[in-house]
């Protein structure tokens, strides 16, 4: 009888862990975590943990910060600016690219295209052009 009771408590906390990580899986499937994290370093400075990190995302990192902003955030000429340097460095090793879907850059050219259809400023819109072109060309 103990041995049925034992068994029946570690297969309950097996099934329990296996929950627990599976909702964990999920929640970040669109490296939301990860995303944020990179957004927390200031702009020019970074590790190569974090280029690393971004560099294996490809288009999940387009999901990301599309999860992360509001269309209104997005408008910002900052808020842009970052989403094109993390983006960039998103695609600066296609083959890093953990996930082969996320070597197609589908949704980071719609998000590029409403960055850019967004911003007054000229500089920034000739640098998410140049940016469109080289991932057409991927």
């Amino acid at each position: 009888m103990k041995h049925y009771a034992l068994t029946s408590y570690l297969f309950l906390m097996l099934l329990v862990f296996g929950v627990c990580m599976s909702a964990f899986a999920l929640e970040d499937a669109y490296s939301l975590r990860q995303v944020r994290e990179l957004l927390k370093v200031p702009p020019g400075i970074s590790s190569s943990f974090d280029e690393k990190a971004g560099q294996r995302l490809g288009d999940r990192m387009a999901i990301a910060l599309l999860k992360i902003y509001s269309q209104d955030q997005l408008k910002e000429p900052a808020n842009a600016r970052r989403c094109i340097t993390l983006l960039e460095e998103a695609f600066s090793s296609p083959a890093a690219i953990s996930a082969h879907e996320d070597r197609r850059p589908d949704v980071t050219l719609i998000l590029l295209t409403f960055l850019r259809t967004n911003t007054v400023d000229e500089s920034l819109e000739k640098e998410i052009l140049n940016f469109e072109t080289k991932l057409r060309n991927i």
